[in-house]
């Protein structure tokens, strides 16, 4: 029976791209489905074999860590470079009131 991995609506394509090679790569068996002609069926990828359950999830979880870091990063240095990013003077003018 095939089990329901990582559903897709609303994922990033790049980010469900990643998913998929992140499966192949670790020679995960797997299928997609997509939302169909009007969108209401369930875009997701299914597992096909019951037995990699966990390793499925690991590599899952460990990409998802990864990119979770890489966007903080990214994030930060925009923030950084616009001016916008939190500096320990700007915190420290934060938490000291001023009457």
């Amino acid at each position: 029976m095939a089990l329901l991995l990582f559903p897709l609506r609303n994922v990033p394509d790049d980010e469900a791209e990643d998913i998929r090679d992140v499966l192949s790569e670790n020679s995960i068996s797997f299928y997609e489905t997509t939302a169909g002609n009007w969108g209401i069926s369930m875009p997701a990828i299914w597992l096909s074999d019951e037995s990699q359950l966990e390793q499925a999830r690991e590599a899952i979880n460990s990409y998802q860590e990864e990119r979770k870091q890489v966007l903080q990063e990214e994030e930060y240095a925009k923030l950084k470079q616009s001016g916008q990013a939190d500096t320990f003077l700007k915190n420290l003018r934060r938490a000291i009131p001023t009457s």
